[in-house]
């Protein structure tokens, strides 16, 4: 029944936290089959012989899968090759316990079978308490307390119950001399029962985690030492039992202990590959998320209608041209642009009309900058702002005239426009050779001054910022117009 409990449980996880539950069941169902075949062999008699029989051999054996679910870690669990790995171990067991008990010369006493066999129930219930200090998940650390009160409830249990022999009948003031003479198969013999109905009860009762696995994250070196040792734990015990083994029968001794150097070494690999195979997963999902976060940088200094750089991306190309430029003391220069009546484009012609038009002209804007250090940005609405690095006022004044060309080149129609219902560009031109006093916004002060005073005086012009001398374009129109 505890069996079938943790088989049940083990239904209800995730995969990868199935395999130490199906260890445990398969260590009761053999245990149950042990007893039953001691049971089947007493009769009535409940003396054991000294001589072993197949039963102690099913006793032995069921404590391999509790060993197995107790060094197995988060890491191995669910690897099919770890699986293949302990699969081999545990035959390997069972055949050197068979050699142990059945074909090497018999102990003067039966009871060192049991000292054997209750030092196995002691140690395998340290193993499991020390693996309380190394789970990975909290469902982890739930079956690990679980097992391990169930291991040192079931030592005193099997200690005080196992009785010996009258030939070697402990002494009458000791508690197991005590316990040996009483009466066989009273109602404390279902003391038997308690651990198997602890477990299996346990099994049922414990939460079942339904979020998503969370690993812990163990700082602690010792901690993190222990985990990555535990699984040597099943190959240790077949490598002492394979040096028992070798006293009488050499050879096989010795190829064990080689096998036993070899599965290690396979155990040890599937573990490297898995961890490679997880870095290798890690790496590529960072990579990939460094591009997706680049492309999302791209895109967010973009102007998504235009696909020309916006704002933001002007703003550090801007910053990294001005220092480059008081480094070196070249000039620098600034045009900012403005599409005339262009609100009444959306409001005669519409927004998609309006949009169109934006982008026709941000790819006459992009034509005509042929240096690849020079950026045109979408500044605002209808508004774009140009950065000519080692420009000077002259050298932008003719950039600028070449992009008012390639506007009118366009011949957009604007009908509220009084030139000739085509849609005309006012830019403002601001250059100057920056020096440690300056600060980058008067730059863009001087440039947006200049755009204002081209606007103020007609629109359809070219300004430049200078106290005493403006230089514009003709085409100017009647301020009463506007």
């Amino acid at each position: 029944m505890a069996g079938l409990c943790c088989i049940w449980r083990s239904t209800q996880l995730r995969q990868r936290e199935r395999p130490a539950w199906l260890w445990i069941a398969i260590g009761f169902f053999i245990w149950a089959i042990a007893q039953a075949v001691f049971t089947w062999l007493s009769g009535n008699n409940w003396n054991l012989s000294p001589v072993a029989d197949v039963s102690d051999l099913l006793f032995f054996e069921a404590e391999i899968p509790f060993l197995l679910a107790i060094s197995n870690t988060y890491d191995a669990e669910s690897r099919r090759g770890a699986l293949y790995v302990n699969l081999f171990q545990a035959g390997v067991a069972t055949v050197l316990t068979y050699i142990r008990i059945f074909r090497m010369t018999p102990s003067d006493s039966a009871i060192a079978l049991y000292e054997i066999y209750w030092a196995e129930c002691l140690l395998l219930a340290v193993a499991a308490t020390i693996r309380l200090l190394t789970w990975s998940t909290q469902e982890e650390r739930q079956r690990n307390r679980l097992l391990c009160a169930t291991l040192w409830m079931y030592l005193p249990i099997e200690i005080l119950l196992d009785y010996p022999s009258s030939a070697w009948l402990p002494p009458h003031g000791s508690i197991l001399g005590m316990v040996s003479r009483l009466p066989k198969g009273g109602w404390f013999e279902l003391l038997w029962s308690v651990p198997f109905l602890f477990m299996g009860l346990q099994a049922l009762r414990a939460p079942i985690p339904t979020e998503v696995v969370k690993r812990r994250n163990l700082g602690n070196k010792a901690a993190l030492l222990l985990r990555s040792l535990f699984p040597m734990i099943i190959t240790c015990a077949l490598f002492a039992l394979a040096v028992s083994v070798a006293r009488e029968h050499f050879y096989v001794g010795v190829v064990t202990i080689l096998l036993l150097l070899i599965v290690q070494g396979l155990h040890s690999g599937v573990i490297q590959v898995s961890y490679l195979l997880g870095q290798a997963n890690l790496l590529t999902k960072e990579k990939e998320l460094k591009a997706v976060n680049l492309e999302l940088e791209r895109q967010s200094m973009l102007d998504p209608l235009t696909g020309i750089p916006n704002r933001r991306y002007f703003s550090e190309a801007f910053e990294a041209e001005w220092k480059r430029a008081l480094r070196k003391n070249e000039p620098i220069a600034i045009l900012m642009l403005d599409l005339d009546f262009f609100k009444g484009i959306n409001d005669a012609h519409g927004h998609v009309y309006g949009d169109d038009c934006l982008v026709q002209i941000t790819r006459a804007l992009g034509g005509e900058l042929h240096r690849g250090i020079d950026v045109v940005a979408r500044y605002g609405g209808e508004e774009f702002i140009v950065l000519l690095p080692d420009t000077d006022l002259e050298g932008a004044g003719t950039v600028a005239a070449g992009l008012q060309s390639a506007v009118a080149k366009l011949g957009i129609v604007n009908k509220v426009s009084p030139f000739d219902q085509q849609l005309t560009v006012s830019i403002g031109i601001a250059a100057l050779v920056p020096s440690a006093q300056m600060s980058r916004g008067e730059l863009i002060t001087h440039a947006d001054r200049a755009l204002y005073r081209a606007k103020r005086e007609g629109r359809n012009r070219i300004c430049w910022h200078e106290d005493s001398v403006v230089w514009e374009t003709p085409g100017s129109v009647d301020d009463d117009i506007f």
